[in-house]
């Protein structure tokens, strides 16, 4: 719904590339397997998360200064793609756990989700989305700012306004 802040959570890691060619020469470090495999189809090492690009094959590890760089996941709720910041910020390596939220108002349009790539034929590993309304309590303090609010009294209001059906 217009002008209600959401928390959408992104947790999961996977390939942009072949099995094949991530156990070739690459640069930066994969992770054994992805945290969701793909269903039906072979997974492998993994390459990347919805922030992080931390391995990549030879053939780009030369124009890269290193292999973590940002990633290709991109989310929209009104007219454009954007590359959203995560709460707290990005952090200069992947997050353990993989898993980053970020904090969206609501444009009254379905929410769509995007990794960018020329070629997803090879791709394996998914990343689990889960959206839910944010709270008053994540208004407090400066948390009203990552929604682009003025107040936290602003924020705290937008959270409790009825979702009309």
């Amino acid at each position: 719904m217009r002008g209600i802040p959401y928390k959408v959570a992104v947790r999961g890691t996977f390939s942009l590339f072949s099995r094949e060619e991530i156990r070739g020469s690459i640069c930066g470090t994969p992770e054994p397997k992805p945290i969701y495999a793909s269903r039906g189809r072979p997974n492998g090492p993994v390459v990347a998360d919805a922030e992080f690009l931390f391995a990549d094959v030879s053939r780009n590890c030369g124009r890269r200064p290193n292999a973590q760089t940002a990633s290709t996941f991109q989310l929209k709720t009104a007219a454009a793609y954007v590359n959203a910041t995560p709460i707290g910020g990005v952090g200069d390596a992947p997050k353990p756990n993989h898993a980053y939220t970020y904090a969206v108002k609501g444009a009254g349009k379905l929410a769509h989700f995007r990794l960018i790539d020329d070629f997803t034929k090879d791709n394996y590993g998914r990343l689990r989305i889960t959206i839910t309304r944010a709270r008053a309590a994540n208004c407090a303090g400066l948390g009203f700012a990552n929604w682009k609010y003025a107040t936290e009294a602003e924020c705290v209001a937008a959270t409790k306004r009825k979702i009309k059906r």
